[in-house]
């Protein structure tokens, strides 16, 4: 039996083990309810560019609901 941290290499230290790169199913919601320049597809483009992206948090469009 494997008494040790199974994913902790000795030169690199811990490792990705999974990495889940599918958009869930609330997906849409996000792309209706962002701000303009705001939605998942346009930060991971300005991401890939190199641009910094600042934090957004809390800025909405009041009066929008959506359910799932």
């Amino acid at each position: 039996m494997h008494r040790g941290r199974p994913f902790r290499d000795q030169e690199i230290g811990l490792g990705i083990t999974d990495v889940n790169t599918r958009f869930g199913g609330a997906c849409p919601a996000h792309l209706y309810a962002a701000l303009p320049g705001r939605t998942y597809p346009e930060l991971i483009v300005r991401m890939a560019r190199g641009e910094r992206v600042e934090p957004h948090v809390g800025e909405f469009r009041d009066g929008v609901t959506f359910t799932r």
